[in-house]
């Protein structure tokens, strides 16, 4: 049993295997480098790549900026599924396709999927953040360099700085990169940092 822990924290410490947060119902899990999925009553993807071949069929994909990852796109999506990011991206894409710009706002399912974009700034590359309520709770996904305040009470962000958060005031962070700079730049504030 004890050599089985130690196998397991190795593998947690070798980023093989990423440790799941469960919230309001949702498993949210970490794929590829910035990748995040929520499973629940509906199937949600952030800028998903590197997926298993097991990945289930997506109900909302949002894509951060122009290079996204389409064969992705193409694995995840089914009749219904909605697929959103920026133009160059969504470009040539078929099925349930919403360009999205910085600071523009969608609802689907009458009122129950409500998607907000920001900018989101990387490596030089414009593209958009997305907060989006669903199923009584918000998320915020921005894998920028900057991250703009929100008007409306976060319950998770997935970020790339912790700092950032002290911004979006989430109830739990989630670092999409460094899990050790975000826990010293929220210390003290009552944000909850969760790494997967």
């Amino acid at each position: 049993m004890r050599c089985a822990a130690l196998v397991i924290a190795c593998l947690l410490a070798a980023g093989c295997v990423q440790p799941n947060l469960e919230y309001n119902g949702y498993d949210f899990a970490k794929y590829g480098q910035n990748g995040i999925s929520a499973t629940g009553d509906k199937v949600v993807y952030f800028n998903p790549s590197n997926l298993p071949e097991n990945a289930l069929p997506a109900d909302y994909i949002f894509f951060s900026y122009d290079d996204c990852d389409k064969s992705a796109a193409e694995q995840l999506k089914h009749n219904e599924t909605r697929i959103m990011g920026p133009f160059n991206c969504v470009l040539g894409m078929a099925g349930g396709i919403y360009s999205m710009e910085p600071n523009e706002r969608m609802t689907f399912d009458f009122g129950e999927m409500v998607i907000e974009s920001s900018s989101a700034i990387k490596d030089n590359k414009q593209g958009n953040g997305y907060l989006v309520t669903f199923d009584g709770m918000s998320l915020y996904y921005n894998d920028g360099d900057r991250v703009s305040a929100v008007d409306s009470n976060v319950d998770i962000a997935f970020l790339t700085y912790g700092g950032a958060a002290n911004t979006i005031h989430p109830k739990i962070a989630v670092p999409l990169a460094n899990g050790a700079e975000f826990e010293s730049a929220l210390e003290g504030t009552g944000i909850e940092v969760r790494a997967i």
